[in-house]
Formats: C-alpha cells, sequence, structure tokens
C-alpha cells in the first residue's frame, strides 16, 4: 500500500469518526418515559409518584428501551406501571405471552382472578391483551396490553378506585 493511499484512507476514517460524533442524535417521537401514566391520572389528591420514571423503574431488563414507575397512597395501595419497546412487532408478540405469565403470576398462589362488570366496558384498542383482578386481602387490579411494538404493564390496588 503506498503513503498516499494510508493517508487518503486515514482522512476518511478520521472525517468519518468526527462527523458520526458531533451528530445529534434524533429523538424518537414519543421518548418511553412519557408513556407512562401520570399522577394526576388518579382521582383525589391521596396519590403520590414514588418511582424514578427512568429504565430503573422496569424490573426486567428486555427491549431496545424500558421505562417504570410506582405510586403509593398512605393507607389504600398503590400501582405500578411498566413500559418495554421492542424493534419488532413479532419481538413484541413473543415477549408479550412471557410478560403477561410472569405478571398475571405475582399474584398471591391462591389468588381467584375474576373479571368485574366494571372492567367490561373499557376498550383498550390493543393489540393483545389481557386485563384481571385478584382478590385477597385487598382486589389488586393488573393489565398486561400490547401496541405494536410496545408492551405495557399496570398493577392497581382497588381500595383508592371505585
Amino acid at each position: 500500500m503506498t503513503t498516499k493511499r494510508l493517508v487518503s484512507i486515514s482522512f476518511l476514517l478520521l472525517t468519518f469518526f468526527a462527523t458520526g460524533c458531533s451528530l445529534k442524535p434524533e429523538e424518537t417521537a414519543c421518548q418511553i418515559d412519557r408513556l407512562l401514566i401520570d399522577v394526576s391520572t388518579f382521582p383525589g389528591n391521596i396519590w403520590e409518584e414514588t418511582g424514578s420514571r427512568d429504565t430503573q423503574g422496569a424490573p426486567s431488563r428486555l427491549g431496545i428501551e424500558r421505562a417504570g414507575t410506582s405510586f403509593s397512597t398512605t393507607t389504600q395501595g398503590g400501582a405500578n406501571n411498566d413500559i418495554y419497546h421492542f424493534y419488532t412487532v413479532d419481538e413484541a408478540g413473543k415477549n408479550y405471552d412471557q410478560l403477561q405469565l410472569d405478571w398475571f403470576n405475582l399474584a398471591p398462589e391462591d389468588s381467584v382472578w375474576i373479571a368485574p362488570v366494571e372492567l367490561e366496558s373499557i376498550t383498550l384498542n390493543a393489540d393483545e391483551s389481557r386485563l384481571g383482578c385478584s382478590i385477597r386481602t385487598i382486589e389488586t387490579c393488573r393489565l398486561v396490553a400490547r401496541y405494536e411494538t410496545y408492551i405495557v404493564e399496570l398493577k392497581v390496588d382497588m381500595p383508592a378506585l371505585t
């Protein structure tokens, strides 16, 4: 290889790396932490957001992005919300199957799953979803839904909600 050719290749590589490092990456249309529910979603002034709204808030290390947060009340229970983003719809679909099994298996072992009449009228517009409530000491409702490449998990203790 000639010196002239080495200098040309070095210059091209230097230009490529310098340009690549200086470009500002584009922001996605939906920043994942903005897709989490907000404390204002809950009724009354008894709810407080206690989660981090960052990647540390989502319990599973899945997908290309993830975020999670939690909410609590002083006496009426709490809520958790997690969101996972995947590259493709197929990848999200495969992970949905496992996530909904895992999420619903977090209920106490002797829990009985019910579908309250109040939840029958909810339209989720999801590609896939599972919604159910279990009753042990208190009623807790869980939702796992897939919207194209996003999977949403929501768990809410129901004493504070009617």
